[in-house]
């Protein structure tokens, strides 16, 4: 019996099929056992996590202007014990420069 015109082209897809399922089982076998995937890296949280990265340079700016601003309480109060030495100086040179007056206006 001959075959239908449609039939035709089904058989010759078929035939093809069955030579590339050949094909890959001869290349398979030939190939062996695939090579044992590693797997990958494990990076540190900080590395994987743009965020995670992004806090920890924030908490490093806090840290910085926290001690600059410890440092600049610091300086402050330095400044205030200086001012208030320099003030007690003026308050002396000021007596002096009175008494000073005072014992040269005897003198006359």
């Amino acid at each position: 019996m001959a075959q239908s015109v449609e039939q035709r082209p089904t058989v010759a897809w078929m035939e093809v099929l069955d030579r590339l399922e050949t094909t890959l089982d001869r290349s398979l076998a030939l190939a062996g056992d695939p090579a044992a995937v590693t797997p990958p890296v494990s990076r540190p949280v900080s590395e994987r996590t743009p965020l995670r990265r992004l806090d920890e340079r924030l908490a490093a700016l806090q840290a910085a202007l926290d001690q600059a601003e410890a440092n600049a309480a610091e300086v402050d109060a330095l400044l205030a014990a200086e001012a208030e030495r320099a003030q007690r100086f003026i308050t002396a040179l000021i007596a002096s420069r009175q008494k000073l007056a005072e014992w040269g206006s005897r003198a006359v």
